[in-house]
C-alpha cells in the first residue's frame, strides 16, 4: 500500500474491525485470554498490544497532521514529494508474514486485561485511526513528516505512519488467528 490512498486506507481499517468482530464473537473469556504456549500471546494480548500501540501512534500522527495544516508543507502542490524508501521498509517490515521479531515497548505490553476493555479500546483505536485519515484527508501524505514516536531518528511521511499502523494490526491480528487455528 505505497501509494497510502485514503480510501484505501479507511476501508482496509473497517476491514481489520470487523474481522476481528468476528474472530471474538464466539470466545468467552477464558479462550480470549488463553495463550497458546508459555511466552506466547493470547488472542487478547495480541489485541490489547495494538490498541495500546495504535494509541501512542495516533496521538504522534494527530499532531502531525495538525502541524501540516497550519504549515507550508500540508497542502502544498509544489513538487511531487514522494515517501522515503526507509519508511516505506519499515512498514514493510510490519507486515504478516513475522520475518523479524522484536520485543514490545514496556508502554505497549499487554497487562491482562479483560475481553470487554480490550475488545472496547481496541476498537476505539480503530474508530480513531478511521476520523484521524478522515481528517488529514486534504493533507499531501509524503510531504508531511513525523518522527515514529518509538524510533525517534526515524522519519515517516504521514501516509507511511497510517500504513504503519494497518500493516502492525495485520501483523498481530493474523498472529491472533494463528492462536485461534492452533486450538482447533
Amino acid at each position: 500500500m505505497e501509494a497510502y490512498d485514503p480510501d484505501e486506507m479507511i476501508a482496509e481499517a473497517r476491514r481489520q474491525r470487523r474481522l476481528v468482530e468476528r474472530m471474538t464473537a464466539s470466545l468467552d473469556e477464558a479462550a480470549f485470554a488463553a495463550a497458546p504456549a508459555p511466552g506466547g500471546w493470547s488472542v487478547g494480548q495480541c489485541l490489547e498490544h495494538l490498541a495500546l500501540i495504535n494509541q501512542v501512534y495516533l496521538d504522534a500522527i494527530e499532531d502531525a497532521a495538525q502541524r501540516g495544516q497550519g504549515g507550508p508543507h500540508g497542502r502544498g502542490r509544489r513538487r511531487k514529494r514522494r515517501h522515503g524508501w526507509l519508511g516505506n521498509a519499515f512498514v514493510r517490515s510490519l507486515e504478516p508474514p513475522v520475518r523479524l521479531k522484536g520485543r514490545a515497548f514496556a508502554a505497549t505490553v499487554p497487562q491482562g486485561r479483560s475481553r470487554d476493555q480490550v475488545l472496547s479500546a481496541f476498537f476505539a483505536a480503530q474508530d480513531r485511526l478511521v476520523l484521524a485519515i478522515e481528517a488529514a484527508r486534504g493533507l499531501d501524505f509524503a510531504r508531511v513528516r513525523m518522527s515514529s514516536p518509538f524510533f525517534r531518528l526515524l522519519r515517516l511521511s504521514l501516509g507511511q505512519a497510517f500504513g504503519a499502523v494497518l500493516a502492525h494490526n495485520r501483523r498481530h491480528i493474523r498472529q491472533a488467528e494463528d492462536v485461534l487455528e492452533r486450538k482447533v
